[in-house]
């Protein structure tokens, strides 16, 4: 009868190095893919933010046509917005901040002016380039 070794082939299996490499070389592709799918995320929460502040100036200018001046209250306005993932937006008679919304994390803030045009302001400065906003005339323009 053979010994024990001559049934154990060392050939089989993977060796500690092999599965470490493997694990390093998995954690390095997912270091590098999670950080563009929490943007791909953040962006999609960005569009309901463009979409409510266009909302809004709409009403705005509908407001004005009837009164003569913005609305400094929301719930002047003919129009119900219940945001996902803002805070309650807030108006200002005012032609550079007609309205606001405050993303609900307080990550970034968006303003929109009489013109349509959306700024993103946010205290790190990247997370609003990083959200597709380029640099604008008084901030980051998120609808160049």
């Amino acid at each position: 009868m053979g010994r024990m070794n001559d049934v154990y082939d060392e050939t089989k299996g993977f060796t500690l190095t092999e599965i470490v490499v493997v694990l390093i070389i998995l954690g390095t592709i997912a270091g590098l893919a999670l950080p563009r799918f929490t943007s791909t995320i953040e962006k999609m929460k960005l569009a309901e933010g463009l979409q409510v502040l266009t909302a809004l100036l709409g009403a705005q200018k509908q407001y004005v046509l009837e009164y003569g001046t913005y609305a400094t209250d929301i719930n002047d306005l003919d129009v119900e917005i219940v945001p996902k993932y803002f805070n309650t937006p807030v108006v200002y008679d005012d032609v550079t901040k007609v309205a606001v919304v405050k993303r609900n994390t307080g990550e970034y803030t968006l303003t929109i002016d009489e013109n349509g045009v959306i700024y993103c302001d946010s205290p790190s400065s990247l997370l609003c380039e990083r959200l597709g906003c380029g640099k604008g005339g008084g901030g980051d323009q998120c609808n160049e």
